[in-house]
């Protein structure tokens, strides 16, 4: 009887996470650095606490089909919405930094912020993000938590920052859907 040399295993199902305290704000910075432009690991710090997240399939495929419905509602509603995947955003002052699973604008150019964050909730656990895009000035976040079982979409404004022109969401009561 012949004996398998390895087996195949599917790809995790749940993210993996790392958390470490008492990281400085320069160490913060260095592994950054370090880790470069290259995807796969994110990263969350707020006041001296880092987290390293590496997400799971599953968790990437849930932020790439809202990502796509989102875009598609953008193009039929003719809002000019602009995408930029897990931008790093970060404020030394404040000590906070964050990469979401998905950012957008509304408008041309390059903004300092993005108007709205998407965060897929998938493994319990970890930094509040919402402290975190709070101190950012992030003007909505669109959160799921996806397991056990998938659970409606929460919506929030962390900051006082105003609104973007157009919404991204219809006005409760409104005849417009999603």
């Amino acid at each position: 009887m012949a004996t398998p040399i390895a087996t195949m295993t599917a790809p995790s199902t749940l993210d993996q996470r790392v958390t470490l305290q008492d990281v400085t704000w320069a160490d913060f910075e260095m592994i950054l650095a370090i880790r470069g432009d290259k995807g796969g690991v994110r990263m969350t710090y707020l006041d001296g606490v880092l987290e390293l997240m590496s997400p799971s399939i599953d968790h990437e495929g849930i932020k790439t089909v809202i990502g796509r419905l989102l875009e598609i509602y953008a193009l039929e509603m003719d809002i000019a919405l602009n995408g930029f995947g897990s931008w790093t955003l970060k404020k030394a002052v404040r000590a906070r930094a964050l990469e979401p699973d998905e950012c957008y604008s509304v408008g041309v150019g390059r903004p300092a912020r993005p108007d709205l964050a998407i965060e897929v909730i998938w493994t319990s656990g970890g930094i509040d993000k919402l402290e975190v895009y709070r101190g950012l000035g992030v003007g909505e976040v669109w959160m799921s938590r996806a397991q056990p079982r998938p659970a409606p979409w929460f919506r929030s404004r962390p900051s006082r920052r105003p609104r973007a022109r157009r919404r991204f969401a219809p006005k409760p009561g409104s005849s417009r859907r999603l």
